[in-house]
């Protein structure tokens, strides 16, 4: 012990105290050239890391200087050592330099973020929020939880927005951006790619008449490769590609893919995001989100906080491109009000469905808090946006609950190639009850792999789990029994499945989703800005006035094929709209389009769109 009192222990803290201070600054200095806003927020997260940190520096050098004891001129040597980088004038200084150049970085950011981002552009700006409903924002609104909305609400016009029939999300969409009902549009489903549009959409009109377009997570804009001035897709894109690409980044993050086939790394691209616009307070979001998923996160604990986790995160980029390229009219997509409300809706609102229900109290408010980071993202953007903008916020369509509380089961179709042998053989996809294996190696030999599937068997029983088949060079493996939870299910009878001459768990393979919002015809759309009525109310809009209104807004040519109306009891212009008889047909020209199938089949699964 004596050894002990004699070290220098207060030097040792503050020696321990100021590394990573240091190392904080010299990283946000690194990341500044590239990204002046990255220092936005107190380093709340990275405070608690260099905490840590300082702690385990301290015991390493209390444990070798003990180590040291009987080494006198090593211990000497240590000791002057600390002394002098943790003396009380240096380590003092470096702690109040560090103070003052975080503080100054922080002001810089502050002020940057609330520079307009230009005097006239945009000139209009389209905010899509996927499933939002007035059933939801009202209540929220009224409890002053969401500002931005009920000030737009206030300022501007608003109502119910019709939606159409079938009510898949990228039909709708496309019916949006072309004013065109679904038969003529050419969008028919998940599977539809940008490619599949038969029509000009209105982005398309506004740079064929010179208008600078920037579009983020707008759905059928994958694959990107229209000369906008920015393309990032939606979470249904196939791949991670963006356009600028150093923005696929974020897609990587949010579709939790590599890049061009390469190994997902979460890091590497945070860090790069970082670098492209993404602030200190987004980046901490997604870090927290990463050490709790590694932690151990539930399927459903995913999903939602890693959601609430992007919304920052994407925002920040979206205002860094938006900064940079400055474009005339602009779209901004959210859709967690529909991911999330699909699943959580029962934890939400359990009063909605009859007799018991297995919700959770954890996430009874991940809907709200959803729709309260959206609406703080909105309240920054138009922060930086010129008073003259005008502004549309959308949905295309509303959420309700689903009281049949539909809940399916679902193949881990990794988890069963492992067992089976053949992990790394085969691309899989599980869809309508089929898993669907395609050799990776062309010439792959399939007859032994067709006889281990088809003596895959429930253990207590001689009843096959699959019927096997092949075709078209592929192993089609389909389950006879439905895959829709119910309490005589096979998988619910059978305890294991037995593979080769190993017994499982059933449930290590098979796991059950419940969903209990579906989609509601009754949308949100709030018009806001200078060319816009205070206090109208829209009564009998519905998703095929959009495209028209926004042409008229930006004083486009109208097509006569477009069969909704120009929403002119919103609108505080009067002037004399421009029709033609018709536009060209849209024709994509990108060349192979190649398509990750598992991960997209396996997003569309998580929100119940398909088996």
């Amino acid at each position: 012990m004596k050894y002990l009192q004699r070290a220098p222990i207060a030097a040792s803290i503050r020696f321990c105290l100021w590394l990573p201070a240091a190392a904080f600054l010299a990283f946000c200095l690194a990341i500044r050239f590239s990204n002046p806003n990255f220092a936005d927020s107190v380093p709340f997260l990275f405070t608690a890391i260099g905490a840590v940190i300082g702690a385990i520096l301290w015991l390493g050098l209390a444990a070798m200087y003990l180590a040291a004891a009987s080494i006198e001129s090593f211990r000497s040597r240590l000791d002057a050592i600390i002394r002098f980088v943790g003396s009380q004038k240096l380590s003092g200084g470096i702690m109040a330099f560090a103070v003052i150049a975080y503080s100054l970085l922080s002001a810089e950011s502050y002020y940057h973020n609330q520079s307009l981002i230009d005097d006239r552009a945009p000139r209009l700006a389209v905010f899509g929020l996927d499933g939002a409903t007035w059933t939801l924002i009202d209540p929220l609104m009224e409890a002053e939880k969401l500002p931005t909305l009920r000030r737009l609400s206030q300022a501007g016009s608003r109502g119910i927005l019709h939606s159409l029939d079938p009510m898949t999300s990228p039909v709708l969409w496309a019916s949006i951006s072309t004013g065109l009902p679904p038969d003529k549009h050419g969008v028919t489903g998940f599977f539809s790619t940008r490619a599949d549009l038969k029509a000009p959409r209105i982005w398309d009109l506004c740079r064929s008449n010179r208008l600078r377009v920037g579009l983020f997570g707008w759905l059928l804009t994958w694959p990107p490769g229209d000369p906008f001035s920015f393309e990032v897709p939606s979470w249904m894109a196939r791949s991670p590609a963006a356009y600028p690409p150093e923005y696929a980044c974020l897609q990587e993050i949010v579709l939790e893919q590599g890049r061009d086939g390469r190994k997902y790394s979460p890091l590497t691209a945070l860090f790069r995001c970082a670098r492209r616009g993404a602030g200190l307070r987004a980046v901490e979001k997604m870090l927290w989100f990463y050490l709790r998923d590694g932690w151990g996160l539930s399927e459903e604990a995913h999903l939602a906080e890693k959601m609430l986790a992007e919304v920052r995160l994407q925002t920040d980029l979206y205002i860094a491109l938006m900064r940079r390229y400055r474009p005339d009219v602009t779209a901004f997509s959210l859709y967690g009000t529909d991911k999330l409300g699909h699943r959580f809706w029962h934890s939400m609102k359990p009063e909605s469905f009859d007799g018991p229900i297995a919700e959770s109290s954890r996430f009874r408010h991940i809907i709200e808090d959803y729709y309260q980071e959206a609406d703080q993202a909105l309240g920054r953007i138009l922060s930086v946006f010129p008073l003259s903008a005008n502004i549309v916020i959308l949905s295309d369509h509303g959420m309700k609950a689903d009281t049949a509380l539909p809940r399916q089961f679902f193949l881990d179709a990794a988890k069963f190639l492992r067992a089976l042998g053949a992990e790394g053989l085969f691309h899989y996809a599980f869809v309508n009850r089929q898993l669907i294996l395609e050799p990776i190696r062309a010439g792959h030999e399939l007859k032994p792999w067709l006889e281990k599937i088809e003596a895959v068997r429930f253990s207590d029983s001689q009843e096959p789990l699959f019927q096997v088949r092949e075709e078209e060079g592929k192993i089609w493996a389909h389950t006879d029994f439905s895959l829709t939870w119910n309490p005589d299910s096979p998988l619910l009878q059978h305890e294991s499945i037995a593979i080769a001459d190993r017994s499982y768990p059933t449930s290590s393979f098979f796991f059950s989703r419940t969903f209990s919002g579906e989609h509601d015809p009754a949308g949100i759309v709030i018009l806001a800005g200078q060319d816009v009525k205070r206090g109208a109310k829209l009564m009998e809009a519905n998703l095929l006035d959009i495209a028209p209104t926004i042409l008229y807004l930006l004083s486009l040519p109208i097509s006569r094929e477009m069969t909704g109306r120009i929403l002119e009891e919103a609108l505080a212009v009067d002037k004399k709209p421009v029709y033609v008889d018709r536009y060209e047909p849209s024709h994509f020209q990108e060349g192979e389009i190649i398509t990750p199938m598992e991960s997209y089949l396996e997003r569309l699964r998580s929100v119940g769109y398909i088996e």
